[in-house]
């Protein structure tokens, strides 16, 4: 059975579901995957097919996403795979508007799974939040020793926005319509966008699955790319970080990051958004060697 944690305050947990798999103890560095926007963790399979030969992996869904959801009253999870109407409710727990909520939650996860010292793998939306998780586990305003669970380093796979403010604006601006967006034909259409003609793994089950999500979801993450403060973060990184960029690569990160020998850049050839579906045989080197180099 696939582990639940809830997080958030009493009457308004948030049911977060994730699945472990992999070698434990094999001294090999524990891995955290985190989707993106209006995905589950099941997109990240290709992915955790490959990591997990080698070392032990944590997949989860993202509150409101996949299986960390409750719409019944008797609790049942995963149960948003079909149309959102207008009077349908919204799963309990608390909608998500921010990315600092969505890392608490991969907090929170990685201690429930004993994870010691883990790098946090996040795609899109899940990139920024995995750069969240890392920051504030080395932020020197911590009034506690950081924990054993929280990371030690992050891998962004071609990351939302995170300092260009005209596409954060656009998310912004998105929000409204996105909320309103109850067939899901907006999601669709944006994720078909991310597509390259040339690329070649099956795409019209992650045009589904995004639809599918729960638009006040979705806008909650719309909300929680275009208000995060991407170069405030990157301007306080303190541990490694790998970013592989995909066809469109925002420019200038480096700059952002007071210490250039903490951040890795990269980029996958012949693939569009969704590297993880498209090229993982390409990523599984770059992360090991990144891991090998940067962490030891």
């Amino acid at each position: 059975m696939t582990p639940v944690v809830r997080t958030g305050a009493p009457g308004r947990a948030n049911p977060i579901s994730y699945a472990v798999s992999g070698p434990g103890g094999s001294g090999t560095r524990d891995l955290v995957l985190v989707h993106g926007w209006c995905c589950d963790g099941s997109l990240m399979a290709p992915l955790r097919e490959r990591l997990e030969q080698t070392h032990r992996v944590v997949t989860l869904d993202l509150r409101g996403h996949g299986r960390s959801q409750d719409v019944a009253e008797d609790g049942s999870i995963g149960v948003g795979r079909g149309r959102w109407g207008e009077d349908l409710p919204v799963p309990t727990g608390t909608v998500a508007t921010s990315v600092a909520e969505f890392a608490q939650d991969v907090v929170v996860v990685c201690e429930a799974a004993g994870l010691r010292d883990p790098v946090v793998i996040g795609h899109s939306m899940g990139a920024l939040v995995a750069l969240d998780t890392l920051v504030r586990a080395d932020s020197p305003l911590r009034r506690v020793p950081r924990r054993p669970a929280h990371p030690v380093g992050a891998v962004l796979l071609d990351p939302a926005p995170l300092a260009h403010e005209r596409s954060k604006a656009d998310w912004a601006e998105r929000a409204a319509a996105i909320r309103r967006d109850h067939t899901g034909d907006l999601r669709r259409a944006f994720a078909r966008s991310l597509v390259l003609d040339t690329d070649r793994a099956g795409y019209d089950r992650v045009v589904e699955v995004m639809a599918a999500t729960h638009p006040e979801v979705a806008a909650g993450g719309a909300r929680a790319m275009a208000t995060f403060d991407g170069a405030g973060a990157l301007g306080n990184l303190a541990s490694p970080m790998l970013v592989i960029q995909a066809a469109h690569a925002e420019r200038g990160l480096e700059q952002l990051v007071p210490d250039r020998r903490l951040l890795t850049l990269g980029r996958t050839v012949g693939s569009g958004h969704f590297q993880q579906l498209e090229v993982p045989d390409q990523l599984v080197p770059m992360i090991g060697r990144w891991l090998e180099v940067a962490l030891g």
